[in-house]
């Protein structure tokens, strides 16, 4: 995309939606998912279900989660609660993603509030955040809470919480997230989506899904929003 676009599409907003997982950094880089996702499928086991192997299950925690929804809540709960430890176990060796960092500074240093959506859990959100020293740059973090498989994206719940926590209207607000997911929440949501491409092939999947932009590089975003009057001091809830 070009820098005028990107300076069209982020003229109007005061709040920027991040995605964690991908666009902030890479939580299960030390820990793979592909292991996380063993240990969960094992789990499911041993409480008597089973979870089809497929391309998802093998590689994909929140994929093994889902498919444990069908074994009832109770199961559900169980596999949360451990996939939950599994990404708080991953918080130290997660790998932040370049230029993550930097945006979030250039926001806060135009005004622009930033809220994380994501799937992965609010304590591993959290921990992230205060381990690498960006609690203060984040207002709200709307992460997973429950076992509850429809609040999880593509799914706008996540989406409308933060809005709603924020005193936010959605086109206010443009969701920067890395998966076709992301993409849907947003647009069910009616909050324009730019979707992140940060490995081969996503930038044709993320164009297919609707995102009203995509790119490459934070860099890109940092500049744009550097170059914006300040609004004042991004204030602070939730991390």
């Amino acid at each position: 995309m070009t820098e005028r676009s990107l300076t069209e599409l982020l003229a109007p907003v005061t709040t920027l939606l991040l995605d964690f997982d991908g666009p902030i950094c890479s939580i299960f880089a030390g820990l793979p998912a592909s292991v996380v996702a063993e240990r969960l499928r094992n789990l499911v086991e041993s409480l008597g279900g089973s979870v089809p192997l497929n391309a998802d299950t093998e590689h994909d925690p929140i994929a093994v989660f889902r498919s444990s929804g069908a074994l009832g809540p109770d199961v559900a709960r169980r596999v949360e609660a451990a996939l939950r430890a599994a990404e708080l176990e991953a918080v130290p060796t997660a790998r932040p993603t370049p230029g993550s960092a930097d945006l979030l500074r250039a926001c806060a240093g135009v005004g622009i509030r930033v809220a994380v959506v994501s799937n992965n859990s609010t304590e591993s959100v959290r921990a992230y955040l205060r381990m690498h020293g960006l609690a203060d740059r984040v207002a709200v973090i709307a992460g997973r809470d429950d076992a509850d498989m429809a609040h999880l994206k593509p799914s706008p719940f996540l989406v409308h919480r933060a809005l709603a926590e924020l005193g936010v209207k959605p086109l206010q607000s443009v969701l920067v997230g890395d998966s076709p997911g992301d993409v849907e929440a947003a647009r069910m949501a009616t909050v324009r989506a730019v979707g992140f491409a940060n490995k081969p092939g996503k930038y044709q999947r993320l164009v297919a899904a609707g995102a009203d932009a995509v790119f490459e590089d934070f860099g890109q975003i940092a500049a744009v929003i550097r170059s914006r009057p300040s609004r004042g001091g991004p204030g602070r809830r939730g991390a």
